[in-house]
Parts: C-alpha cells; sequence; structure tokens
C-alpha cells in the first residue's frame, strides 16, 4: 500500500499448496491485463507473477506483523491483509507482540519525510 497517496499498489502474496497450482495461477495471470483478470478496476498495469523474496505462510504473517507497516495499517482496517481458511472463510490476522516498536519507526519515518517535503 501506498501510504501518502493512500492507494493500493497491487500485491498478492499467495501460498500455494503445490506447484501445479503454482503453474496453473501463473498460466492464467502472467502477462494479462489487470482489466481483464479484475473487472470493473480502471488500469493499465499487466499483472506480473513472481516468487515472493520470503517463502511460507507463517514467514510471511510474521514479516508483516512485527514490520512498521503494520501499525499503519492497523489504523485503516479495511487495508488490513486477509488469511483464509482452508473452507475459504476469513480468519483474522494476528496482531504484532510489538505495536510500540513499529509506531516508534513510523513516526521517525513520517517525521523524516516532512522534513524532505
Amino acid at each position: 500500500i501506498d501510504f501518502k497517496n493512500k492507494c493500493n499498489v497491487g500485491y498478492a502474496f499467495i501460498n500455494f499448496c503445490n506447484v501445479e497450482a503454482y503453474r496453473r495461477f501463473t498460466g492464467a495471470f502472467d502477462g494479462v491485463s489487470v482489466c481483464d483478470c479484475l473487472p470493473g478496476l480502471n488500469s493499465r498495469k499487466i499483472v506480473e507473477v513472481t516468487p515472493a523474496r520470503v517463502h511460507g505462510l507463517t514467514e510471511n504473517v510474521s514479516r508483516l506483523r512485527d514490520s512498521p507497516v503494520m501499525y499503519e495499517l492497523l489504523q485503516h482496517p479495511d487495508w488490513m491483509p486477509l488469511l483464509f481458511n482452508d473452507d475459504g472463510s476469513i480468519k483474522p490476522f494476528p496482531i504484532s507482540d510489538l505495536p510500540s516498536a513499529a509506531k516508534m519507526k513510523v513516526t521517525r519515518r513520517q517525521t523524516k519525510e516532512r522534513h524532505h517535503e
């Protein structure tokens, strides 16, 4: 999320259960116009499917929940990432045990950005 402009930059992390599911997804979406796979969205972007630097559901959730970004996401509940159970129902995103540290990092970054504007 681009917090400054309040817009989604278009990322999704998908934890595929097997290689074949990844291949089907990549074949269906990589290189496709966003307008074709997300009807109603007015964008000239093209979908690009690439492997993540961090792999695995647990690792990705831990990385985000303990990052400064989480504090900002908590201020906008509709921006929070979604996690799904095997049956497709939404499960709550775990909240960090370290919200004060994340808030301090965000506050320092926002202060720095204001000085550069």
